[in-house]
């Protein structure tokens, strides 16, 4: 019997609004591809955020249950778990430092190389590993740092997302997001959406919800979707914009309406 290998790396697949633009990367009922072995650079994911998680889909499910998990380096932020019953591997973002925007801004941004997570899956029986390894270049947070490490999310107006994301971290670490870093397509056009392949937040993960990453900045299911639409700013168009997550749409309105926002680290 073959042994096993990784076959895909498995967030949120929501929304099926989101194209796909990269056909060797994602598949739209699995996830992502390993894309490489060598370079961890190339693989899922590049970016992350606290309570983020992703699945690791394996070859060879037989075997797959002889294998014990363990974070070989990047144990700061991630840790790895698997199922009994179910015999599901899951790699999370959510360790104590992950929690705090000061450390994971160390751990990402001042190193200068980004952060390099290996997972490595062992069978005793066999005397055979395997290894799933990635590196984040890039790191999200919530705008309210009083929630942060809760099950929801909290809303503002565009402008006091920026202020706030200033304050994070002793100030000059984080600023709001972006629109390019967290959708990859062009939105130049009127409620553009986003497609799924590395390199972006929302790209990566898709429909951020509680289910999919518990304890993140995404809202819970009693909240609207007021919660759902995320403010961003846009330096092409130098205006506050929001990106409703649930059906991939972007769109530039009012600033002060109310909605979610999100940080990015910053050097």
């Amino acid at each position: 019997m073959d042994d096993v290998g990784i076959c895909f790396a498995k967030p949120e697949l929501k929304p099926k609004e989101s194209g796909v633009k990269a056909q060797s990367q994602w598949d739209s009922d699995n996830g992502f591809l390993p894309q490489s072995r060598n370079d961890p650079s190339k693989n899922f994911p590049s970016t992350g955020f606290y309570g983020a998680q992703f699945q690791l889909i394996l070859t060879n499910e037989q075997i797959a249950k002889d294998y014990e998990w363990s974070i070989k380096q990047g144990g700061e932020l991630v840790q790895v778990n698997k199922d009994d019953k179910t015999q599901t591997v899951t790699v999370s973002f959510d360790m104590p430092d992950a929690k705090d925007p000061a450390k994971a801004w160390q751990y990402i941004m001042g190193s200068g190389d980004g952060y390099t997570v290996i997972v490595e899956g062992k069978n005793p029986k066999r005397n055979t590993s395997i290894q799933y390894s990635f590196t984040l270049v890039k790191w999200f947070t919530g705008w309210d740092e009083n929630k942060i490490g809760e099950p929801g999310a909290s809303i503002t107006t565009g402008p006091k997302v920026n202020e706030r994301c200033n304050a994070l971290a002793g100030g000059g670490k984080y600023r709001i997001s972006y629109t390019n870093e967290v959708v990859n397509s062009s939105l130049q056009a009127t409620k553009a959406k986003y497609t799924r392949e590395i390199g972006t937040l929302f790209s990566e993960w898709g429909d951020p919800s509680q289910k999919a990453y518990p304890n993140s900045w995404a809202a819970n299911d009693k909240q609207d979707v007021r919660y759902k639409r995320i403010w961003l700013y846009d330096p092409d168009k130098q205006k506050f914009c929001d990106l409703h997550t649930y059906q991939a749409v972007y769109h530039c309105v009012a600033e002060n309406g109310l909605k979610n926002g999100l940080c990015t680290a910053i050097r």
